[in-house]
């Protein structure tokens, strides 16, 4: 892959973390107002878009010092598994403090980790 194909793909991770991070602030949200069906819907695609973001990262694994990124990552992929626990049982109140509690610190910290990771690529 060329520089410039590379910077393109770096930007458009860094903006579909900030589109998951505001995914995870609506499906509070929806989940506070009990609009169960379309959180489960935006869920998913949470979910799709973080492996997609993963997926992407694998181009770079060796330009990049990914290694930093294991121990966040599997924090995420560990609250999107309790969120889904929880999403399954029916209890919005319970999916609605997995994701306070857990998934939005654990994907808050990733997305900066990733922030600084790809950074000095950007600004170069």
């Amino acid at each position: 892959m060329e520089k410039h194909t590379h910077i393109t793909v770096m930007k458009r991770t860094l903006a579909l973390s900030y589109t998951c991070l505001e995914a995870i602030n609506h499906l509070k949200t929806a989940l506070e107002a009990e609009i169960s069906e379309g959180a489960i819907l935006l869920f998913g695609d949470l979910i799709e878009a973080f492996i997609q973001i993963e997926d992407s990262l694998q181009s770079f694994d060796n330009q990049l010092p990914l290694i930093e990124l294991q121990e966040p990552s599997g924090a995420v992929r560990t609250a999107l598994e309790q969120s889904a626990a929880a999403f399954e049982s029916n209890d919005n109140e319970r999916t609605l403090t997995s994701i306070h509690n857990s998934l939005q610190p654990a994907f808050e910290s990733w997305k900066s980790e990733l922030e600084r990771i790809l950074s000095p690529f950007l600004a170069a």
